[in-house]
């Protein structure tokens, strides 16, 4: 690693453990699908077939009365305003590697039941958003370098982001959230 590398590294890591002391506290529940009424969904919204999987997910569970806040990241400087979902791109990263901007913070600021960050691979910028947002439930892919997720489901790429939510959905419906009398 390059000096300028490792510098970028320890500023990411100090940036990270600073706002992490200021986050609020996180309720402690049990959450599945079922009782799940507002979710935030992280994707990677930069090509339009994985796109389309992420806003049909959310569309699906819509339908089931759930409140869905959509945060698509872009890997590009270009601006893509003529969505329906919160965005951010390259612009909205430091220039230590992390998310910032309104669209972030705004998405940071709301508590979820459950987080879920969509994807068959690691983004460090996802999981920073998702170590700082307040969700008593967190579910990911296994992380590049920082662990923000209380569940991880790993498919490989080649399955698609299609596998990664059919695992998900399927472990997610047999969470019993009851208490059980032993």
């Amino acid at each position: 690693m390059s000096f300028f590398q490792s510098i970028k590294s320890g500023m990411f890591d100090f940036s990270l453990k600073r706002k992490l002391k200021q986050r609020r506290s996180i309720p402690s529940k049990a959450v599945n699908l079922e009782n799940a009424k507002k979710i935030g969904l992280l994707f990677d919204a930069t090509e339009a077939d994985q796109r389309k999987i992420a806003l049909d997910f959310a569309e699906k569970w819509q339908k089931q009365k759930k409140q869905f806040r959509l945060l698509g990241f872009f890997n590009s400087k270009l601006k893509n305003e003529n969505f329906t979902f919160d965005h951010y791109n390259l612009k909205d990263i430091n220039w230590f590697g992390a998310p910032a901007g309104e669209t972030v913070n705004k998405f940071l600021a709301e508590d979820f039941d459950l987080l879920i960050h969509l994807s068959t691979h690691p983004n460090l910028q996802m999981e920073y958003i998702s170590l700082l947002a307040v969700a008593p439930l967190k579910i990911g892919p296994p992380p590049a370098s920082i662990s923000g997720y209380d569940l991880m489901f790993e498919v490989a790429a080649s399955s698609g982001l299609k596998q990664f939510i059919q695992q998900m959905e399927t472990f997610l419906q047999k969470i019993n959230t009851s208490p059980s009398h032993a």
